[in-house]
Parts: structure tokens; C-alpha cells; sequence
């Protein structure tokens, strides 16, 4: 509902007073033209009063001097209010003349605490003037501007005018709370030189006021009116005076004063008589006194206020008690003596429901004035209850559970159940023994016992009794152990086939189930004791149970034994199946029928070939129920075979026994054991033993082989296993060790100087040669250490060797970086009192060339442990002849006919006598002899030299014979070319190098990719063993390294197929150990 209070109410005078007062309100702020001024109060708005500032509205004047004659003003508003749970927003329009512009709006939604108002007001303005206008000469109209004229003799008009604009405000505002109406003040003031008395009225508010003071003297009967805002004086010589003071503020909130007054002119003594007053105070004599409250209704734990209103500098008491019958305790508020008023009290008994009376005395010099006034405390305190089942069934435990707001501090929970049963606390319980209507009540007490009283009803359903009888369909017999199903119920039958539910009132599914039997369901209603008949029918719906008698992996060497039984209801027909191990083709075997449950049957086979196999029963019963056994394997080999499988189990017993033999040595003697390896030896026997009987198994799925081969296949690996057997200690002891460290003798060094450049076909000056060497040998020191070692074995024997291992420490970190470079070589030599020939020799090291026989090894730079044994015992201080000698391969080598310069060497660094290089040089013998033999060839090289484009011209040649030879796969070949291509690409100038590069550099690429191909295709071949396969995949990833990346993405795929067969593979071996 909306409504629009436009009010107008000054004079003419009076608006230049309200213009300078609103003036003054907006001086100290932005000037805004809309304001607002009042609201009931923050906590429950009812309306909204907007004042609207005239002098913001008013246009400037066209020419500065008008003559003003109205104002009118179209406006429309909305209006925001925020509070604290709640958004709304009003519309108010209308419109307004004159100077004084009122907008009052009635709302109903906002219940709580005020955040913000915010108004948005557009106003239509309509300003009219009356102005002197001269017809003749130029007239200048405005936009918006229209004009009545009317002529007079001097030739010029008064003209009527109207200027229309548009004012949008938008402001956010605060609220001015404003429902008091004024305190009118009266106070006198007398003067003795003048025998007067001036009557002083000062009307307060938060806006100002329009009062009217009417006075009449009482001597000459005149009667006199005037009006005010907020203040005036009234000057009073003679006695005898009536006057009344009415104030009204800009929200219509009044006051109203009225009293007699008489002035003594001879001794100036003045007397007033207030006769009836609203909202106003007297500074004089005669006394008065009123208590206020800001409401007389205060909800139980809010704060009223209360106001005393007095003479000043009266004494005032006051008591406020409950009103109640017989004895109650009071509340004696501390006394104001000789206080100014007004005062504000907060008002006590705000925690306890109920009637009070306050009860105020007065006293005034020789006046005594009582009041009183009454007000409630409202009881605002509430409980709430739930149940857990409002509709219950019989004997069901039903739990209750309150919770209550709105008292004061703690509550206390008192229950009164039916039969007087009582429960303390907010929760209760109570079973209910039959049926009906009851009522559970609540009482709740909070800290300052405000009590409140609930209940809740409660209506429990009778009970039914359900009896259900099952019986077989077919023999009529009762059945026990039938389950019963009823919604959320489930029982089983007794022996006399009998279960009986207790329902309430309702439509129900009954189901009935049984292990072979088929399920029944029935619809009943039940509104009294029933007893319902079920008859079961029998299904066998069980599959039988096999169990296989046969152990899993067993071994077989002749006829093939496999035991079962089976167990079901009936007779039972059964069938053999075996497969092939890692066959999924299981083929019949045998079959039986009318075979009794619970009994072992066996199905026995003849001629199966060698191998492993899978089998499994099926049985079948009368209902055509199938099941299927587990899968087991076993074995089927010769004899003898069979006698070496079956001796695994002691082969494992003594090889983890070695084992324990081992892991107890300690000190050197550990040391010893893993130098030669035993451990590793001991683990694999276990391995090999564990894995017999399925790499025999295996042997059989082998298309390649015939019966007989896969028989000397399987003996192979018995045989195998025991050789391994046989040569592995089981335990050993150190007799004698000695540690020494020796440098080589000159004369030695010089020795075998001599013979390594022989043997290496180098030339270079031996003094040179041997200076260098001896530079290098100064930067490691070589201690060793020699034992002679007894090892003994699992059938007896015993045998000595003698154990010789030297350690290499450099201790500068930047020779030790040389060396771990293999910028050198470490040469060994064993004189031939230690070993009469290499053969003699047992090198652990597994990276080694043999120099010579006598024996004489050579090392790679990075070795720093040289570790080798003779099989027999030597003197120990015959081992102290040993050598251990390190050459720097980085010395230069002079240049000479040797041929070894189309290979590259400039150093000694550059020699590498594996069987790859021996092959590159009978190769380039090949290759020359290819080149004589080839005249399109000779003719090339006859041009060769002859200028530089030849030159050019000839690799280019080369470079595509390479790709010829790598075409038809002869790789060797396309080597020898390109190192022909390289030296003479690097004797070329930087001209001839660019022009053949890109040639060059593909053919390069192209060799890799063919050689990274071989790499992998022997990778393939060698899938299961795993050492092999990691030192291909090494040489692939390196190779891969130097390939070009346009070329890399095709051969990566092929890398990361082996990574994972490795990996394959090394997971298989761990689970096979």
C-alpha cells in the first residue's frame, strides 16, 4: 500500500527561514537535494519521510533578476532498503508545488535490523517566472522556454514563462531516526529595571519545529497569537496572563503546553501554573513529574528503557516489583537527588516473564508527587519435539528428543510419560505395550525458570499375528530351515515347518526360499491372525563339487594316474580333459558314468608323449547341473629323467646349505668368496634346479625337435646342471696371504716396452717411450694382495689355487678423471714361475686382450682392481715378480709406412685389437684390390689430383659406391669407403669440404641407421638372455646418440622395444629365482 503526504506550511516569510536552515544542514556535506529524514526506528521500519531541498532544484536565474513566482515538481523514487535477512524496494511518484516538498511512504516488510536506504529519485521540475520582456529588438528563445506576452504603451510585455528540466539524484543516505515529538522548554527571566519578565519558549527536535503560542491577558481580555520556529520570547509587565504553546515538527510529531502565569510588578515575583502539558518541560517553581517507557511490551532478555521526566534538582525514587500474589522481592532503583532531568533508566526484570509496576516518588521543595506505571516482560520461550515414530507398531521402542530457544542461559527438560513415568534432559524413550492414543508431555525450564509446556501424540498400531506353515509340494512333509521374508523382516522355519510374525495393520509380500528348492511369493492383507500355508517345490539348482586328488606338478614316467571324487545329491557322470601346457586346446580323455558321490575314482592314461600337460574334470548330475574342476599339470618324462627332478629337493638342500656355509665366512674370506663368484654360482644351481622341470616341459613344445631330440635336449640340461654342480665349491679357507706393493725394475720396464711396441706395430723411439711410461706409473700406486685358498666341494674333493688381486689408487682427482677416461692402458705381466702359459690363468676382470702367451695382459685405462687366480698353490714370494705397468696412450706415434694410418691412428690411444679392427684391415686389402680391379674406379683416381673440382668429383663418387655397397648389405665394404672418404675430406680445404658435406654427412647417418638395424634384429634373437641383450641395447643407445634427429623418431620406437623385452625378461628371472 502507498501513499503520498505532500504538505505545505509556511508563509512567505517563513520559506527564507527554511531555505537558510537547510542551507545550513547541507553546508558541512555534499549538497544533495534529497535527504532522509526519519524512520520509525532501525529495528522495525514502517515508513520513510524524504525531504526534498528546494534551493537545489531551482534553476539559474535566465538573466540573474527574476521575479519568482512558483515552483512545481513531478517526481518519481525508488527507494532501497537493506536489512540484515531481507532486500526491498518501493516506488513512490506524485508531485509537489510550491517550496516545501514532502515524500512520505508507508511500508510493512522490513522486520529487523536497517543496513542502508538508499533512494533514487528522478524529478521533473517546473520552474514559473514572471518577467519584464521587451517585444522589439532581437528576442532570443531558449529551448523549453514559452512565453505569454500582453503589449503595453512603452512597447514592452510582461512575459510568462516556464523553464522545464530534469534533476536525477542519486544518493546513499543515512537515517535520521526521528518519533519523538518536541520537548518544548519554558523558562522566565525577570528584570528589575525594566519591572518585566520575558516568558523564554525553546522548542528541540532533530528537524525545527512551527510552534503557535496563543497568551491572553487575563486584565484586558485581549488575546494574542503569534508563531515560531524552534524559539521566541514574549516580554510580560502586567499580571494575569492564560497561555497555551502547540508545536508541530516536520514529521508531524506534536506537543502541547498550557498553564496560567502572574507577574508582580512591585516585587517582581512571578507564579506559573501548568494546567496540561505533552512532551515539555518548565524551568519554575511549580512542580511536575512523568515516567515514559520506549515500550511497555519488552520480549523476555531485551532491554527497555525507561524515562523520568522532572523539576530539576529534585529528589526522585523509584520501585518496580512484579505483580503477584502474596510476598514478592522489588528492585529499588538508586536514588536521584538533586539531579537535572530528563533521565533514562534501563529497565530490570528483563529475564523473568511477567506484570510489573513501577511506583515513582517526587520530591520538590515542599511538593511530594507520586506515579505509577505498569509494563510486561513477554514470555518468548518455545520448545520443539520429534519423534522417532509418530505411528508406531506395539512394543516398539519410540525415542523422543527436544530442543528449546528464545529463554535465558541453560534449559532443563522435564518429560511426563504415560503411566507417570518421568525422564529428565532433552532426550526420552518410552515402549509402548499396546495400542492407542497417548500423549507425551514436556516441560521446560531456562536458567531464570521461564517455564514452557508441550506435548506430543503419539498412536500405536495393534499388532497382528502372521503364522506361516512350508511344507515339501511333493512328499507334504514339513520343512524346517525355510527362510521367510516379510519387507524388513527375515526368519526361518523351525523343524516343525512353522514361523510366525507379528505385524501391524497392512497389505505384505510374503517370500518364501530354500537351498534347492524354488522361491514362492504370496500377497496377503493382514487386519487379523492369519496362518498361510506355503508348498515348496524342489530344484536342484546345485552344481557338484570336485575335488582333484592328484597333486598339482606332479611327475610322471610311464602310465598317467589322475584321481578325483565328486560330490553331489546324485549319481554323477564325468569326463578327463588334458591340454598341452600354455595350450588353451583341451582335448577328452577319458569319461565315467553313474559314478557314486564322495567316492575316489582315478582315470588312467598310457603312451603320452613326453612333456607337460594341463588337465581337469568335468561332472555332470541327473538336473544338468555342470561343473568344472580346478586345472592342474603335471609331467610326463623318462626314467631317468624323472629320478634327476625328483632329486631336486636334495640338490636344494645342499646347495642352501653351501649357501649357509658361505654367508658365515667373515673378513677376507667373504671377500674371497664373492672375488670368485661362488655365491652367484650356489644362487643359480638354485635357479637351474627350481626351473628343471619346466624347461624340460618346455623342451616339449619345441617344433624343431623329434621325440629323440628332445630327449638329448632334456638330458643336456641335467647334464648341464650337474657339471655346474660339480665345479662349484661349497666352502673354502685362506691358508696364506701376503700384501706387498712393488714398482717395476727399469730394466723390466725397458723389456716390455720393447716387446708392446713390437707386438703393437708402433714406431716410436723407446728412450721416449719409456720416459712417458714412467711418468704415468708415477701417479697410481698398485698394492697386492696374494692368498693361497683351499676350496672344497659337495662330493668331497678338495683343490688349492692361489689368488692374486691388485688395487690401483690415484690419489690426484684430475689423473684419476685421465685414467677413468681410458686416456690409458694397463699392462699386466705374469712371469712364468707364477703361470707357465695365459691358459693357466683364470682372469676375473672381464674386460681383457692377451698380449702374449707367456702370459702378457693388457687392461682398459679406468680397471682399478686387477683380479685373477692360478689353479694351484705358488710360492707367495713368487707372485712379487708380478708386473702391473700404465701407458699413457696419448703419446705421439711417428708417422711411417705401416699402413695403419688409413685407419686413423695418431696415437697409441687409436689402437683397438678387437676382432672388428683386424677385420677393417683385411678389408682394405680387399677393398684395394676391388679398387685395382674396378678400371671405372682407376680411372677416377687417375683424375683424382688433377684440380680441385676432380678431387671434389671423386668423393662424390665414393661417397655413392658407399651407398651402393650399403644397398646390397655389404656394410664392411661402405665402411672402408667412407674412412677413404674421411682422410681425404680432412686433407681437403674448407672449399672442397663444404661442397661435399651434406653428401657426406647423409651417408654417415645412412651407415648408422643400417648398423643401428643389425643391432636390433640380434637383439631379437637373443631374447632370452639377458646379458646379451643389455650389452645390444647399449650399443644401440649409443648409436642412436650420433644419428641425426630427423632420422631418430622410427629407430626410438625400436630402442624402447627392446628396453621393455629386457625388462620382460629381468622380471621373468627374478620370479623363475
Amino acid at each position: 500500500m502507498k501513499r503520498i503526504i505532500l504538505k505545505q506550511r509556511m508563509n512567505t516569510v517563513m520559506l527564507s527561514i527554511i531555505l537558510l536552515s537547510c542551507l545550513a544542514i547541507f553546508a558541512s556535506k555534499p549538497a544533495y537535494a534529497l535527504e532522509i529524514l526519519n524512520a520509525d526506528n532501525n529495528q522495525s521500519l514502517t515508513s520513510i519521510s524524504l525531504f526534498i531541498n528546494q534551493s537545489e532544484m531551482i534553476n539559474q536565474n535566465p538573466d540573474n533578476s527574476p521575479e519568482f513566482v512558483n515552483l512545481s515538481v513531478v517526481y518519481d523514487c525508488n527507494i532501497n532498503v537493506i536489512a540484515q535477512s531481507n532486500y526491498s524496494q518501493y516506488n513512490m511518484t506524485g508531485n509537489a508545488s510550491l517550496q516545501d516538498i514532502y515524500i512520505d511512504q508507508q511500508i510493512y516488510e522490513i522486520t529487523d535490523s536497517i543496513v542502508s536506504i538508499e533512494p533514487v529519485c528522478i524529478f521533473n521540475i517546473f520552474e514559473y517566472y514572471i518577467k519584464n520582456v521587451t517585444i522589439s529588438g532581437d528576442n532570443q528563445s531558449n529551448e523549453n522556454l514559452s512565453l505569454n506576452t500582453s503589449s503595453d504603451s512603452s512597447n514592452s510585455s510582461y512575459a510568462n514563462y516556464t523553464i522545464t528540466r530534469t534533476l536525477i539524484l542519486n544518493a546513499s543516505k543515512n537515517i535520521i531516526i526521528d518519533n519523538q515529538a518536541p520537548i518544548i522548554n519554558i523558562a522566565y527571566e525577570t528584570n528589575n529595571e525594566s519591572n518585566a519578565a520575558t516568558m523564554i519558549i525553546n522548542a528541540d527536535d532533530l528537524t525545527y519545529a512551527l510552534c503557535n503560542l496563543s497568551i491572553n491577558n487575563l486584565n484586558s481580555s485581549l488575546t494574542h497569537e503569534y508563531s515560531f520556529y524552534n524559539s521566541t520570547a514574549y516580554y510580560i509587565n502586567d499580571t494575569g496572563h492564560t497561555y497555551s504553546v502547540n508545536c508541530l515538527d516536520m514529521l508531524n510529531n506534536s506537543a502541547f503546553i498550557s498553564g496560567n502565569i502572574s507577574f508582580n510588578i512591585s516585587n517582581n515575583a512571578l507564579n506559573n501554573n501548568t494546567a496540561n502539558n505533552t512532551n515539555s518541560s518548565i524551568n519554575e517553581s511549580l512542580p511536575f513529574f512523568e515516567i515514559t517507557l520506549d515500550n511497555t511490551a519488552i520480549n523476555l532478555g531485551q532491554t527497555g528503557l525507561m524515562t523520568i521526566n522532572a523539576n530539576n534538582y529534585s529528589n526522585v525514587s523509584l520501585t518496580i516489583c512484579p505483580i503477584a500474589q502474596g510476598w514478592v522481592q522489588c528492585y529499588l532503583i538508586p536514588e536521584f537527588i538533586n539531579e537535572t532531568y530528563p533521565k533514562q533508566q534501563i529497565m530490570p526484570y528483563g529475564n523473568k516473564t511477567g506484570s510489573y509496576l513501577i511506583e515513582g516518588i517526587m520530591h520538590y521543595k515542599n511538593y511530594t508527587i507520586r506515579t505509577n506505571l505498569t509494563f510486561q516482560i513477554v514470555n518468548t520461550l518455545v520448545a520443539h519435539i520429534t519423534a522417532s515414530d509418530d505411528n508406531p507398531m506395539i512394543n516398539k521402542i519410540v525415542i523422543f528428543n527436544a530442543s528449546a530457544e528464545g529463554g535465558i542461559g541453560n534449559y532443563n527438560f522435564k518429560w511426563t510419560m504415560p503411566g507417570n513415568t518421568i525422564f529428565y534432559g532433552p532426550g526420552a524413550y518410552k515402549n509402548f505395550s499396546s495400542s492407542g492414543k497417548f500423549i507425551i508431555n514436556l516441560t521446560v525450564n531456562d536458567s531464570h525458570n521461564n517455564v514452557y509446556l508441550a506435548d506430543i501424540s503419539i498412536n500405536v498400531k495393534p499388532l497382528y499375528e502372521l503364522k506361516i506353515i512350508t511344507s515339501d509340494q511333493k512328499t507334504n512333509a514339513k520343512m524346517g530351515d525355510v527362510i521367510v521374508s516379510i519387507d524388513d523382516f527375515n526368519s526361518t522355519t523351525n523343524s516343525n515347518g512353522e514361523v510366525i510374525f507379528r505385524l501391524v495393520e497392512g497389505r505384505y509380500d510374503v517370500y518364501a526360499s530354500k537351498n534347492k528348492y524354488g522361491s514362492m511369493i504370496n500377497d496377503l492383507k493382514l487386519d487379523e491372525n492369519i496362518t498361510l500355508y506355503m508348498n515348496m517345490t524342489f530344484i536342484d539348482v546345485q552344481k557338484p563339487g570336485i575335488t582333484l586328488l592328484t597333486e598339482n606338478k606332479t611327475l610322471f614316467s610311464g602310465n598317467v594316474r589322475l584321481k578325483f571324487k565328486a560330490n553331489d545329491e546324485d549319481k554323477l557322470y564325468c569326463e578327463l580333459y588334458i591340454a598341452e601346457q600354455e595350450s588353451s586346446w583341451f582335448e577328452l580323455k577319458d569319461y565315467g558314468g553313474d559314478l557314486l558321490v564322495n567316492t575316489e575314482y582315478t582315470f588312467e592314461l598310457t603312451d603320452i608323449d613326453l612333456g607337460n600337460y594341463v588337465w581337469k574334470i568335468t561332472c555332470k548330475d541327473s538336473s544338468g547341473n555342470i561343473a568344472n574342476s580346478e586345472e592342474r599339470t603335471f609331467t610326463q618324462s623318462d626314467q631317468a629323467i624323472a629320478s634327476e627332478l625328483q632329486g631336486n629337493s636334495e640338490t636344494n638342500y645342499a646347495t642352501n646349505r653351501a649357501l649357509d656355509n658361505i654367508y658365515s665366512l667373515t673378513g677376507y674370506e667373504q671377500e674371497v668368496a664373492e672375488l670368485l663368484g661362488i655365491k652367484k654360482a650356489l644362487k643359480e644351481i638354485l635357479d637351474k634346479s627350481n626351473g628343471l622341470d619346466r624347461d624340460i616341459g618346455n623342451l616339449a613344445f619345441r617344433r624343431d625337435l623329434d621325440e629323440q631330440g628332445k630327449k638329448l635336449a632334456q638330458e643336456q640340461l641335467i647334464k648341464n646342471l650337474q657339471n655346474l654342480k660339480a665345479n662349484t665349491p661349497n666352502n673354502l679357507k685362506v691358508t696364506s696371504s701376503k700384501t706387498f706393493v712393488k714398482y717395476a725394475r727399469e730394466e723390466d720396464l725397458k723389456n716390455l716396452i720393447d716387446l708392446y711396441l713390437a707386438k703393437r706395430n708402433i714406431n716410436i723411439k723407446p728412450k721416449i717411450f719409456l720416459e712417458a711410461v714412467k711418468r704415468t706409473q708415477s701417479k697410481a700406486t698398485i698394492s697386492t694382495k696374494a692368498s693361497n685358498i683351499v676350496l672344497y666341494y659337495e662330493d668331497g674333493r678338495s683343490s688349492e689355487i692361489t689368488l692374486i688381486s691388485k688395487e690401483l689408487s690415484i690419489p690426484d682427482s684430475a689423473d684419476d678423471a685421465y685414467f677413468n677416461q681410458n686416456h690409458v692402458t694397463i699392462i699386466e705381466v705374469i712371469p712364468k714361475t707364477v703361470a707357465q702359459d695365459v691358459k693357466y690363468v683364470n682372469i676375473i676382470n672381464k674386460e681383457f686382450s692377451v698380449i702374449q702367451d707367456d702370459p702378457i695382459l693388457e687392461l682398459p685405462g679406468n680397471t682399478k682392481s686387477v683380479n685373477y687366480f692360478i689353479n694351484k698353490s705358488v710360492d707367495l714370494l713368487l707372485v712379487q715378480d708380478t708386473d702391473t705397468i700404465i701407458i699413457d696412450k696419448n703419446v705421439n706415434i711417428e708417422n711411417f709406412a705401416t699402413g695403419f694410418s688409413v685407419l686413423g691412428m695418431g696415437a697409441v690411444k687409436d689402437i683397438s685389437l678387437d676382432g672388428k679392427t683386424i677385420l677393417i684391415i683385411v678389408i682394405i686389402l680387399l677393398i684395394i684390390i676391388y679398387l685395382l680391379m674396378s678400371i671405372d674406379v682407376i680411372n677416377k683416381i687417375k683424375i683424382l689430383f688433377t684440380n680441385s673440382k676432380k678431387k671434389i668429383s671423386y668423393m662424390k663418387v665414393l661417397i655413392n659406391d658407399a651407398l651402393d655397397q650399403l644397398k646390397i648389405q655389404e656394410y664392411d665394404k661402405a665402411a672402408l669407403i667412407y674412412r677413404e672418404i674421411r682422410l681425404n675430406y680432412e686433407a681437403s680445404n674448407s672449399a672442397i669440404q663444404r661442397q661435399v658435406f651434406d653428401e657426406a654427412y647423409d651417408l654417415c647417418n645412412k651407415m648408422d641407421i643400417y648398423y643401428f638395424d643389425e643391432l636390433y634384429e640380434a637383439a631379437l634373437e637373443k631374447l632370452k638372455i639377458e646379458s646379451d641383450m643389455a650389452n645390444i641395447y647399449d650399443k644401440m643407445y649409443m648409436t642412436l646418440d650420433k644419428i641425426d634427429d630427423k632420422y631418430k623418431q622410427n629407430l626410438r620406437m625400436k630402442l624402447m622395444e627392446i628396453k621393455q623385452k629386457m625388462d620382460m625378461l629381468k622380471a621373468s628371472n627374478q620370479a623363475i629365482k
